[in-house]
């Protein structure tokens, strides 16, 4: 075995990107393939492509920041990543948006949002980012996943199930993408009253994601309203349980904001109501 540290040991050469390796073919007069204006133009379009793709990025973490000024966003469904600042993406937006007019590129990010918005221009202003993204990069996973969030919380949950069911039989789909169609989707019945298919949906959910709280409040309030105190119970066991594995603001807010409700519907009795919505002891939470 060579005892030859890395740095000496011999390799293959760097070699540049294609369209690099063309422009110093040119100017170096070695093996020119490429006209002048031809090499320009590819210059360009690789530039223009690359700027688009970034666009993209940009524009949908801007739908995503409209997206979570809904007030129920962060409780029933979930979004690819956690957005950034509307105010901070918006700049970002404008600045590329600015430079690839420089090569052409007609994409329109005038009407964008510049800032957070109240619950109903929010909407608006996620179907124009959401809008600009199709232009830029089609119905993609994300695009279409952010979509039917918006046709739900706009009030339209069957058009956002008819977005999110394709996405799940989509071959080559991301897994991450597939798992949050699946929550959404859960919410999407919900929204339509139709408790029992929420159920099993919420379930394989659960199992994908043990650690994430959504599918567990969606499942909650599914088992609620079909009127099953007993499997309601388990579920919310179960939540106190993730509790005491993560202390997680959203799970406690939650609790304290609508379960005492919803253990009303399901048919709990006063004491366990009031066990369940208890705020979590020193116990629970670990030493």
């Amino acid at each position: 075995m060579s005892t030859r540290s890395p740095e000496h040991s011999p390799g293959p050469a760097p070699q540049p990107a294609p369209l690099v390796g063309e422009a110093l073919a040119w100017l170096t007069g070695e093996g020119r393939q490429l006209g002048a204006e031809r090499l320009l133009a590819g210059l360009r379009e690789r530039f223009r492509n690359a700027g688009r793709e970034k666009l993209a990025d940009l524009v949908y973490e801007l739908a995503k920041a409209c997206l979570a000024a809904l007030p129920e966003l962060s409780v029933r469904t979930r979004l690819h990543s956690e957005p950034r600042a509307a105010e901070l993406v918006s700049g970002e937006v404008e600045q590329l948006a600015a430079s690839l007019r420089a090569v052409d590129d007609s994409t329109d990010t005038q009407s964008l949002a510049r800032g957070t918005s109240a619950a109903q221009a929010a909407l608006a202003d996620a179907r124009r980012c959401l809008g600009v993204l199709a232009q830029l990069e089609g119905a993609s996973g994300r695009q279409q996943l952010a979509c039917a969030l918006e046709r739900i919380h706009a009030g339209q949950p069957v058009a956002g199930e008819a977005l999110l069911r394709p996405l799940l039989e989509r071959v080559g789909e991301s897994p991450a993408i597939i798992r949050m169609a699946r929550v959404n989707l859960a919410f999407a019945l919900l929204r339509q009253a139709r408790y029992a298919e929420v159920v099993p949906l919420a379930r394989a959910a659960c199992a994908d994601e043990p650690d994430n709280p959504v599918p567990l409040f969606n499942l909650l309030a599914a088992q609620a309203e079909l009127g099953v105190p007993a499997e309601f119970l388990a579920t919310a066991q179960e939540l106190r349980a993730l509790l005491s594995r993560q202390d997680s603001a959203l799970i406690r807010n939650w609790i304290a904001q609508d379960l005492a409700m919803l253990c009303e519907v399901a048919g709990l009795s006063s004491q366990q109501s009031a066990r369940l919505c208890a705020p979590p002891v020193a116990a629970e939470g670990g030493p």
